[in-house]
């Protein structure tokens, strides 16, 4: 890959990770290192106990290290404390999960809002309403998520995992819930939203969401195998706010 001024949101370096079971040791990650880079729209791909799981919680501040660093927007997050790792999370990184992981009682906008309510945010219904404007959902604040449709409650999911501008927004199987077409609307938004410079890891087992990103890291046997790419252009900003998904 070219060398660019890019600056870096992840450094993964020389990162070990293992669980004890019983009386044996299993080694999960061995001597993972890769660079994601401000603007990079990255596939984590590998088989069932590849490791690539593991590695998405390491990434997600959700699990913890046996050796080695991982630097989080070039802070590293080797030594902080549950509170601090907590903070991280809500601030620096944006989920978006297979299932939604939305609250069935609060409508759309409640479930964008709660994150901002959390970190006690100034105008976090206006910031909200805004994050859901982007995916296209700003017909649908008031509706719960039982009353939209699979797309448009993993946009929902998507509006709340930005509404903070996170360094990273990192996706867990984002099409596993939904049919092929509405897949690749989503994958679409991904891409809108990329656009404007933000930082995406998809975690997916589907060669077909792989393909469409830049920039690909195949897990086999806790070790990364391969590194694939696609051309990639600098990330611009769009004047746009609007990311249009039927």
């Amino acid at each position: 890959m070219e060398k660019n001024n890019i600056e870096p949101v992840i450094e993964v370096l020389k990162v070990n990770k293992s669980y004890t079971m019983g009386q044996e040791k299993l080694h999960v990650l061995k001597n993972v290192s890769f660079t994601v880079q401000k603007g990079d729209l990255l596939a984590l791909t590998g088989p069932s106990g590849s490791g690539k799981s593991t590695l998405m919680n390491i990434l997600g501040c959700l699990d913890s290290i046996d050796n080695g660093d991982y630097l989080l927007d070039g802070t590293s997050v080797l030594k902080r404390n549950a509170n601090q790792l907590a903070d991280i999370r809500s601030k620096n990184i944006g989920f978006v999960f297979q299932n939604f992981s939305l609250l069935s009682r609060m409508s759309a906008l409640e479930n964008v809002e709660l994150p901002l309510l959390y970190s006690e945010t100034k105008n976090s219904k206006k910031k909200a309403m805004e994050a859901l404007d982007i995916v296209g959902l700003s017909d649908r604040m008031k509706h719960e998520p039982n009353q939209l449709s699979g797309g448009q409650r993993q946009r929902v999911a998507i509006a709340r995992a930005i509404v903070n501008d996170p360094a990273l927004i990192l996706a867990d199987e984002p099409t596993g819930n939904l049919d092929s077409k509405t897949g690749l609307e989503i994958i679409d938004l991904f891409h809108r939203l990329n656009k404007e410079g933000r930082t995406i890891i998809v975690v997916t087992h589907e060669q077909d969401v792989a393909n469409e990103c830049h920039r690909q890291l195949h897990m086999l046997d806790g070790v990364l195998q391969k590194e694939f790419f696609k051309k990639r252009k600098k990330p611009q900003i769009s004047t746009d706010k609007t990311c249009e998904v039927k």
